[in-house]
């Protein structure tokens, strides 16, 4: 086989691949919506290719049945890119109290502009994880770790500096950051309508942001101040 017969042959298979991958795309971006909405057993796969704008043979042949698809389209909300300012430093003179509202600040970026993969993972939950395969779970860690590995790097630099206590649980302390975020946009509209107040207003979502940073750095430095008293009776000061 002469080599520029070669170079086609693999030119139309990357090109092949490529187009696969966009109706991919297009399938789990279509069924994100329909997911979201609807949930595994209220979505229907039909309407699925109707919004992909394939047919249902083409759907099958990428992603199996419908509860592969969901699975599938569970793992690309994991997979969803979290904003830059999250995972990156941010300036050096910048004080660890500061780039922990940073954090804060890009937790809710993400979330906000995030309601269809939070909604999706509340359905999810109602399944008690039971589509989070052992390779999916892999996939969530690795996709997750950056984020961690963030508040972590913050965390320890306020201990380096005297500002956060030495015993911080960073797994607690995602947690909670994660809680206060996630669950606000997952249940503003309820929340909302108990308040008898638009939650979902930039006003409001500002105002929150604001208490969740306070709050969060209220509980870094108390846990200081604890951990300073404790040394202090121990010394018998």
């Amino acid at each position: 086989m002469g080599a520029a017969k070669t170079q086609r042959i693999k030119r139309r298979a990357s090109g092949s691949q490529h187009r696969a991958e966009l109706t991919r795309q297009k399938i789990l971006k279509a069924a994100l919506r329909e997911f979201s909405e609807l949930g595994l057993a209220g979505a229907r796969v039909d309407k699925i290719a109707a919004r992909a704008r394939v047919n249902k043979q083409i759907l099958y042949y990428h992603f199996g049945n419908k509860e592969m698809l969901f699975g599938a389209t569970l793992a690309s909300v994991y997979n969803t890119p979290f904003p830059d300012e999250l995972l990156a430093p941010t300036a050096t003179n910048a004080s660890a109290e500061a780039e922990m509202g940073e954090l804060v600040s890009a937790l809710f970026k993400h979330f906000r502009n995030f309601e269809e993969g939070t909604a999706l993972i509340g359905h999810e939950n109602l399944y008690r994880a039971k589509h989070l395969t052992p390779t999916l779970r892999k996939e969530i860690r690795i996709s997750v770790s950056p984020v961690i590995e963030a508040i972590q790097r913050v965390v320890k630099r306020g201990q380096r500096d005297g500002a956060f206590a030495p015993d911080v649980s960073v797994e607690k302390l995602y947690l909670t950051l994660v809680a206060m975020t996630m669950f606000y946009f997952s249940h503003a509209y309820t929340l909302s309508a108990i308040l008898e107040k638009d939650l979902l207003d930039d006003d409001a979502i500002a105002a929150w942001k604001e208490t969740v940073a306070e709050t969060v750095l209220a509980t870094l430095r108390m846990q200081r101040q604890q951990t300073r008293k404790g040394f202090a009776r121990a010394a018998g000061v």
